[in-house]
């Protein structure tokens, strides 16, 4: 089970297709510029490389301690965020849906 939180399970189709795209983002090619024009973009390339790392892997320890916590629960099947939201009423109560609701802004 270990394994599966390094190399998950994957069944290439649309929906994994979208999550693959949604996670590492897209790429442009570019063409020739100007050098002071690549260094810019080279600096931005950066940053926002930098940015989606940081914003993956706290997306990933997010979604491995909410995994851990209702598998422990025995929760295993979740679809929507609105099982989700749910799944944490035993945690957070009446408030399950705005501790949900928050979790996912501060991904943004």
């Amino acid at each position: 089970m270990a394994l599966r939180a390094v190399w998950p399970s994957f069944t290439p189709n649309s929906d994994a297709a979208a999550v693959v795209v949604g996670v590492f983002g897209t790429r442009e090619a570019s063409g020739r510029m100007h050098t002071r024009q690549a260094q810019r973009l080279k600096r931005i390339k950066w940053d926002t490389w930098a940015g989606m790392f940081y914003s993956d892997i706290k997306a990933y320890f997010i979604i491995l301690a909410k995994a851990v916590t209702l598998h422990v629960a025995g929760i295993t099947d979740i679809n929507t965020a609105a099982q989700a939201a749910t799944a944490l009423r035993p945690l957070a109560g009446e408030w399950a849906y705005m501790l949900f609701a928050v979790g996912i802004l501060g991904l943004a």
